[in-house]
């Protein structure tokens, strides 16, 4: 079988026209957009869509780690990137040699800052935590003045020119929390500014308060998995016309005959209801199919949907093609995508598997052969690395 299968076909296309929609729906430039393309980009692929949302007018980037900051400055990327985790005192230097911005995300970090801050030459965001108690400075140490804390933040407000907070519950038909997460959001910023903090970017929408809640004014968005054309909650739709970039692809590696009563794969747990058919198909959960929709997934062959059957294995799945005659070994196999007028979506894959979108395109993106569609044409092909 050909080595390039099974794999991710991404279509920058789609994430400029994603990242169009999403700025008419926030009212926003693409300058005032900070695309999270952390953990490769969803698995899309880093280096690709960050250079593609460039070259579209995007000048703000965030990631998870320094080292993906550091990636994208090797592939070409010269805009500001931000790094949402945490930085260990190490990669300072390197930091500061790559104009790259760190985040400020728990209070024992303003020692080791203050002790750094004159040698390096770059800055920080600050992210206060409004109720997602994860990460972040507590608002309330903010609001409630704690002399200590505020005396040792005053002192670097001179290298911090950003602040952000994240929302627990941004997808969420009940927007309650989100707007009480923004007024605690506003009064720390509030109380910052009348400490003498000046901030340039104020950012606090992800993709599901970009789709269902109001964006400030004066803020930068933050979306990550709208771009990419997936739904915060894949049972609600966005309200944002966005299509999904990815399509999974593989191909057809073995078609035999089945009685009617035998088993397929492992435990037999499916056993065919008359004679028929059976496709094996080159992908697997080592590909990042999940096991779970064993017996609620499909796939398209040749414009039509087909069942799998029995249980998904480590690289193979199984379809039940009936009496079909034209399906053969090496015909392609949608596995996620669009076909003719079908369509499975990533998102139904996620509903099936009682996930998200996000984590499905995290899994697929890591395991799977890369191809990369810009103007309607192929324009690479990217290996998946063996370890």
């Amino acid at each position: 079988m050909n080595s390039e299968f099974p794999y991710m076909e991404v279509d920058l296309d789609r994430v400029k026209d994603n990242l169009f929609k999403i700025c008419k729906k926030t009212c926003k430039k693409t300058e005032q957009v900070i695309a999270v393309v952390k953990d490769n980009s969803y698995g899309l692929g880093a280096a690709a869509v960050a250079k593609v949302l460039q070259n579209t007018g995007v000048v703000w980037f965030a990631v998870a780690a320094v080292d993906e900051a550091l990636f994208l400055r090797e592939n070409g990327i010269t805009g500001d990137i931000l790094v949402l985790g945490i930085t260990d005192e190490n990669c300072f230097k390197a930091a500061s040699q790559h104009n790259i911005t760190l985040s400020i995300i728990d209070r024992t970090q303003l020692s080791v800052i203050e002790k750094n801050y004159r040698d390096c030459n770059f800055k920080w965001h600050l992210n206060i935590d409004t109720g997602m108690h994860r990460d972040g400075i507590m608002y309330d140490w903010i609001l409630n003045g704690n002399t200590e804390f505020v005396e040792k933040l005053v002192k670097l407000k001179s290298v911090i020119n950003g602040v952000y907070t994240h929302f627990h519950s941004s997808d969420s038909k009940k927007q309650k929390s989100v707007v009480l997460q923004q007024n605690n959001f506003k009064k720390a910023i509030s109380a910052l500014q009348n400490a003498g903090f000046n901030f340039d970017i104020i950012h606090a929408s992800n993709s599901g308060a970009c789709a269902y809640s109001n964006v400030g004014e004066n803020e930068y968005i933050r979306p990550g998995t709208l771009l990419y054309g997936c739904r915060p909650d894949p049972n609600r739709d966005t309200g944002i016309d966005v299509y999904e970039a990815v399509k999974i692809c593989s191909r057809i590696s073995s078609v035999r005959y089945v009685k009617k009563g035998q088993g397929v794969s492992y435990g037999n747990i499916w056993k065919a209801p008359e004679n028929t058919k059976i496709a094996t198909i080159q992908i697997g959960y080592a590909d990042g199919f999940p096991r779970v929709i064993s017996k609620t997934a499909f796939v398209i062959i040749k414009g039509k949907k087909y069942p799998v059957v029995g249980r998904i294995t480590m690289d193979y799945i199984m379809a039940n093609i009936g009496s079909e005659t034209e399906i053969n070994v090496g015909d392609e196999v949608v596995i996620a995508g669009k076909s003719d007028n079908l369509q499975i979506s990533v998102d139904e894959l996620a509903q099936n598997a009682r996930t998200i979108g996000y984590e499905l395109m995290c899994k697929f993106g890591g395991l799977m052969n890369h191809k990369y569609i810009l103007n309607g044409q192929v324009i690479s092909f990217h290996k998946r690395e063996l370890f």
